[in-house]
């Protein structure tokens, strides 16, 4: 009885388990319908496996992505399944884009399911999500800028000079060495340093403790394998059933470690230059004001995953955060790079003829990561498809799959530096190259580990060479149980005393003959001078080494030699110069140059000017800065040049325009020849002066007042002065290379000191004037009423600061209004009918206003201001503006690629002077711009203050200052020509402002109807 009551039993039990299995199988196969239902292209999966059947024994799914990826080859997305979770592919890089950056509020999670509680390393930036994720990342940003890397890079030269130590035998032998292990050896020694501050020597003894636990991070052990393969498919079950994703032992190890080194360190006071250091600052909040981070700028109020929370609006540092991040900057620091070094060596040593751009091309062929995850956060449909991405579906991108397509790669298996040309870049979707990710989540220490590696192969390949050899495994073999990509069985390679390093040995000295140097000279030039011709790009013959500018250094003004070139191109969009060794595009067509200033100006904002305040505080103004420096002045000192502020300026126009009038009535009276450019320079020195400085220094009255001698100063540089602009112009990097002044060292005391003074008299005594330099002070003293929350304006108006604007405001202001108003004089002498003209309206304007000049009567004078545009037309007071290309880009409408950091010329003069755009360029003649003539131009032909963002801030004060003096000079006189006035006039080749050389000369009478009323 018993014996049948068992086989029942087993017989239940059996039927109830195949039943089972039938109800998992119906169930798998309508979950492996999904994909099916929604049009989506699939691999067939496998029950219950989905299409990760052979994760389980090889471990890194990347793998078989990348063969998913190929086999959905002409499709933009397809189907898999993890399991029974249905899981996107995408294989389109605007799609990939979609997700990483425009949709990344839907997509910020990598669908990594972390347990802090139970195992604190795993609460690392790569791994946590939402909030927690951006609150981090905001606080660690701070750590991983230029200034944080350089701090570090003393530590990574260092170890670059052990490692090219410990290959010094090695290569005298010619031994084969197995150089993955000791690359690794040589990132763990600078990953330890700088994230823990421990000195262990990995280079010179291989089984240190903190190599062998490194080791075991990235060993493939068989439980390793399976907390892996779970995470991957079931992210959610290791932390449901408790299973650790770290060894035990190894995350023991590293989280007391940590705690030790900083206790240590605090308690004993020390401090080093690592990560550890800022760390350990950003848990005791000394690290200072964290700086924004671009790429965190999310749509918080519409994301719901990512909103602030009590929770993790303040996001505390402690032991395991801190903890987890040293560790996960080591375990990806030292893997990755060491991996890419590898790598790198591996192919220089099958293509030892190659060496630039390698490092790129390493990271497409062997990515270190072959595949990134993310997770759907929000129901979302995908841009440009029909496709429904549901919550919670997981969405692969495979990065391996991309890099190795030969739609964007041709030939993806060759090692071929040249694909990372910027003319072979622009050809290419820029997100089918990810080797670090992209988006808000791009690795953070992206910069840390290209200088890293960078520094390694320098050491390496600075004495050596590297060879294949009999060990060296051709074809390579990927280890698969690996997340990282890694070589099977390690990549053995020959290394070798560099040839050209035989000849420098200990006590001797090899010496270039002369003639070699010149050779090497003139091939370098040639080479470099062949840039435009291999781009079809027309261009005059340069000479070297000066290239197009020859004439230039003692002879003439740049701008003259553009002008020139300008008039040789006639016909054509655009055309090729060079600046001593440097490429430089000259525009002629203002259609690109309305792209340059206007529509593509983010990639265009910088003049090119490189300034170095640290010796020089004066140049540090708006015209010179680049960048979020300049973006953050331009802000701040926007509101100075309301027209608000500017009728506050005004009466102090008006009345040295008074003051002006006064000083003429003797000279006018006796029909005298002036010499008026000085003059003039003189008046607009009043009232910069005042308005800039707040001082009254009556330079009409007294030519040799102390303001008039270093103004002088500033626009009649010495022969060394002239030089030294021109080299400047040419090569931007020379000044602050050789920490050269630009301006001479008693003009930038004098302002310096003038400013001071002025600032702190004023402040001590309560004094408040309606100037400039007023406003610069509430700037100072933030009380001029701007949003100080605004994120743009993060930037702090100090004396300098204040001395550097004030200097550009007077040396820019009194300069380009005198000469304005110098040349539309002199075209008014030579034209006496448009000064007639110009004369009946002052005095209309005057009856209408009372016999004053106001502010509202001058912007209601039609016709001088067609005078004043017709002036600075024919005479642009900059007749040549720059940019320089900040991120490589393609001109609209032309085959013409512009790489990042080419010079771009703007010729003002040329334009303007172009009978294209303005026939019969050389007369004057006001109606050119009336409203029917100015629709018949293209509106970027006539630029005198610039254009865009940049246009000059000053624009309406210069304008508004050159008005006045002319009403004030014309009100009551006429201005004729006389025996001394240049016809034609000659222009001084030297000067950087458009000026007449030898001055102007011409004779000032009283009116002739004021005369006979007398």
């Amino acid at each position: 009885m018993l014996g049948q009551v068992d086989v029942s039993l087993f017989l239940n039990a059996f039927v109830l388990s195949g039943f089972a299995l039938v109800l998992l199988y119906v169930y798998f196969k309508l979950c492996y319908t999904y994909w099916k239902k929604r049009g989506v292209p699939t691999i067939t999966p496998t029950v219950p496996f989905g299409n990760f059947a052979r994760t389980l024994i090889v471990n890194n799914p990347s793998f078989q992505v990348t063969e998913y990826y190929k086999e959905l080859e002409g499709e933009r997305f397809g189907g898999l399944y993890s399991f029974h979770r249905p899981t996107l592919l995408l294989r389109d890089p605007e799609l990939i884009k979609n997700i990483l950056v425009k949709d990344f509020g839907n997509f910020y999670h990598r669908g990594f399911e972390t347990d802090e509680e139970n195992e604190p390393l795993q609460g690392h930036l790569f791994a946590i999500s939402g909030p927690k994720w951006k609150n981090l990342r905001t606080k660690l940003t701070p750590t991983f800028t230029s200034g944080k890397i350089k701090m570090m890079f003393p530590t990574v030269v260092e170890t670059g000079n052990e490692l090219k130590e410990h290959l010094k035998k090695p290569a005298e032998r010619n031994e084969v060495i197995e150089v993955k292990d000791i690359l690794a050896r040589y990132s763990t020694d600078i990953i330890s340093s700088v994230a823990f501050g421990i000195q262990c020597n990995s280079l010179k003894n291989p089984n240190s403790e903190f190599r062998k636990w490194g080791r075991k991070i990235f060993e493939p052990t068989i439980r390793a394998r399976i907390v892996n393969t779970l995470t991957f498919i079931a992210p959610l079950l290791p932390k449901i059933i408790k299973l650790g994703i770290f060894d035990p032992e190894m995350s023991k190890y590293f989280i007391q470690m940590v705690n030790d080194t900083v206790e240590y360190r605090e308690k004993n006071n020390v401090h080093r230059n690592d990560f550890m250091q800022l760390l350990i600052q950003l848990k005791n909040k000394t690290l200072g004001e964290t700086e924004a981070d671009p790429l965190l700028k999310l749509p918080s109020e519409e994301t719901k995953g990512l909103k602030s929370s009590a929770q993790f609006g303040n996001l505390k540092i402690t032991m395991d955060v801190i903890a987890a991040q040293a560790f996960v900057f080591f375990g990806a620091g030292f893997e990755t790079s060491s991996t890419t070094m590898t790598f790198c060596l591996y192919e220089l040593a099958l293509q030892p003829e190659i060496q630039d751009r390698v490092v790129s091309e390493t990271l497409r062929k062997y990515p270190p990561l072959a595949l990134l995850i993310r997770e759907c956060t929000e129901t979302t449909k995908l841009e440009g498809t029909d496709l429904i991405v549901e919550k919670g579906v997981q969405v692969l991108l495979p990065i391996m799959g991309l890099h190795r397509d030969p739609k964007y790669y041709p030939n993806p298996d060759k090692f071929d530096p040249e694909r990372f040309n910027e003319e072979e870049k622009i050809k290419r979707h820029p997100f089918c190259y990810l080797p670090f990710g992209e988006g808000p989540r791009i690795c953070i220490g992206m910069r840390f580990g290209l200088v890293q590696t960078k520094v390694g192969l320098i050491s390496i390949l600075s004495n050596y060479e590297v060879q294949v050899c009999d060990k060296t495994p051709i074809p390579l073999e990927f280890q698969h149980g690996s997340f990282v990509l890694a070589s099977k069985g390690g990549i053995f390679l020959k290394i070798t005393v560099a040839a050209f390093c035989i000849g420098f040995k200990t006590g001797r000295r090899v010496l270039i003959l002369p003639g070699l140097a010149l050779l090497a000279f003139y091939a370098y030039f040639n080479v470099v001078y062949s840039y435009w011709k291999k781009r079809g790009v027309k261009h005059p013959t340069p000479v070297a080494p000066f290239g197009n500018f020859a004439k230039g250094i003692f002879f003439s003004n740049p701008s003259n030699i553009v002008n020139n070139v300008y008039k040789e191109l006639d016909g054509e969009k655009y055309g090729g110069l060079y600046s001593f060794n440097r490429p430089t595009l000259l525009l002629r067509d203002p259609e690109l140059i309305k792209e340059v200033m206007v529509k593509d100006f983010g990639r265009f904002y910088g003049r090119g000017i490189i300034t170095n305040e640290d010796i020089d505080p004066l140049q540090g103004h708006l015209f010179a800065l680049s960048g979020s420096k300049w973006r953050n002045l331009r802000v701040k000192l926007t509101p100075t040049f309301t027209s608000g502020k500017m009728k506050m300026m005004f009466p102090t126009m008006v009345q040295t325009g008074k003051e002006l009038q006064e000083y003429l009535k003797t000279p006018a009276d006796k029909q005298e020849v002036l010499e008026i450019k000085d003059l003039l320079a003189r008046y607009s020195t009043d009232i910069i002066a005042s308005c800039a400085f707040g001082i009254k220094c009556n330079c009409l009255k007294e030519p040799n007042a102390e303001f008039r001698v270093w103004g002088r100063k500033i626009f009649q540089p010495s022969l060394k002065g002239r030089v030294l602009q021109f080299i400047n112009f040419l090569i931007p990097s020379f000044t602050r290379t050789f920490n050269v002044h630009v301006f001479p060292k008693d003009v930038s005391k004098y302002f310096r000191s003038m400013v001071k003074d002025t600032v702190e008299y004023r402040e001590a005594n309560n004094i408040h004037r309606n100037d400039f330099m007023q406003l610069m002070i509430q700037l100072k003293n933030k009380t001029l009423g701007i949003e100080e929350d605004d994120p743009l304006i993060k930037y702090q108006v100090t004396m300098d600061v204040i001395a550097a604007q004030a200097f550009v405001f007077f040396a820019a202001g009194f300069e380009t209004s005198s000469t304005t108003m110098t040349f539309c004089l002199y075209e008014l002498a030579c034209n006496p009918d448009i000064q007639a003209r110009v004369r009946k309206e002052i005095d209309s304007m005057l009856k209408k206003h009372d016999g004053q000049v106001t502010y509202e009567g001058v912007l209601e004078m039609e016709y001088l201001d067609k005078v004043v545009n017709e002036s600075l037309r024919k005479y642009p007071p900059v007749p040549l503006l720059t940019r320089e290309c900040a991120q490589t880009t393609k001109l609209p409408g032309t085959d013409l690629v512009v790489d990042k950091g080419m010079q771009i010329m703007l010729p003002i003069l040329g334009l303007q002077r172009d009978p294209k755009h303005f026939p019969d360029p050389d007369k004057f003649d006001p109606e050119r711009f009336s409203e029917e003539e100015k629709n018949k131009r293209h509106p970027f032909s006539y630029i005198p203050f610039g254009e865009g963002p940049r246009l000059c801030i000053g624009m309406r004060f210069g304008l508004m200052q050159t008005k006045v003096g002319l009403i004030s000079v014309l009100s009551n006189n006429e201005v004729q020509v006389s025996e001394k006035t240049p016809v034609p006039l000659v222009l001084d080749p030297k000067s950087f402002i458009m000026s007449p050389k030898g001055g102007m000369w011409l004779k000032i009478v009283k009116r002739s109807d004021m005369v006979d009323a007398a």
